[in-house]
């Protein structure tokens, strides 16, 4: 006969999970990157729902009162560079090296729904949009979180293997790219989740900032990135690219909680 999990049995994977993370967290801090693929696998099987299994997110109906933490700063496809919005980078004339942010973020952030978030485009190599759904499953389906395949999508090895983010080389082109910049970006969607995981547990209250204009433009159905004609400062030829890409309106939140935490929110 079969089980039936219960509530509390699925409360008690989620924490799992979360866990996991934390645990492989603190092992990527201390040099050992290919935790980034344990983390892959446990965030798939929280956020990551198919037509044959769901999401513990999902199951345990958190969409009504989780929001996640969107660490990156807002992004418009306009912009000539490259783009990785999740980390920084050091470069010492032979090698670049990237590393998440963390909570060393400067500037304003915002909070999302899952949707938005996990399709939140957060590689831009001029050549290929990565959101962090690409992310998290071309390691965990690919890259040896739970599957290891012949071959990795062009958009993944582009970037992991060909450099295409392509920010420091010589007078003869080569470039040197020390360290996977999709590992980095892994470590600082954990850092999101876990944060995030511990602002949903506060308590808050909610003002809504109608004049303040947020929106959601969609490069395709699963690639998207956060505007605003009221937060942005931008030049008409910015205006006429973004223009190109479907939008969907979002509503501007302020939440505040008890110790003067706020947090900005961007909701449908």
């Amino acid at each position: 006969m079969k089980y039936r999990q219960t509530q509390d049995d699925l409360i008690k994977q989620w924490k799992d999970q979360i866990e996991f993370i934390s645990r492989s967290c603190e092992g990527f801090d201390s040099g050992l990157y290919s935790e980034s693929k344990r983390i892959a696998v446990s965030l798939r099987i929280l956020f990551h729902n198919t037509r044959s299994s769901q999401s513990l997110f999902s199951q345990l109906g958190y969409s009504n009162n989780f929001l996640f933490w969107s660490s990156g700063g807002l992004y418009t496809p306009s912009n000539l560079l490259s783009s990785w919005s999740l980390l920084y980078y050091k470069n010492s004339g032979t090698e670049t090296v990237y590393f998440p942010i963390l909570m060393e973020k400067t500037g304003r952030t915002f909070f999302l729904e899952l949707d938005d978030w996990w399709n939140e485009i957060i590689f831009d190599d001029k050549k290929y949009f990565m959101t962090r759904k690409d992310v998290i499953l071309s390691v965990a389906d690919q890259d040896g979180g739970a599957h290891v395949d012949p071959e990795f999508n062009e958009s993944y090895s582009n970037i992991t293997k060909n450099n295409s983010l392509g920010f420091l080389s010589d007078n003869e082109g080569n470039v040197f790219q020390t360290n996977n910049p999709i590992y980095a970006s892994i470590r600082q969607i954990a850092c999101e989740v876990l944060f995030s995981w511990e602002i949903s547990k506060l308590s808050f209250r909610r003002t809504a900032l109608p004049e303040r204009k947020f929106e959601m433009r969609f490069v395709d159905e699963n690639k998207r990135f956060k505007w605003s004609e009221t937060d942005l400062t931008f030049s008409e030829q910015t205006k006429c690219i973004i223009n190109k890409y479907r939008f969907e309106p979002r509503k501007y939140y302020i939440d505040r909680f008890k110790n003067n935490l706020g947090r900005e929110v961007i909701k449908r």
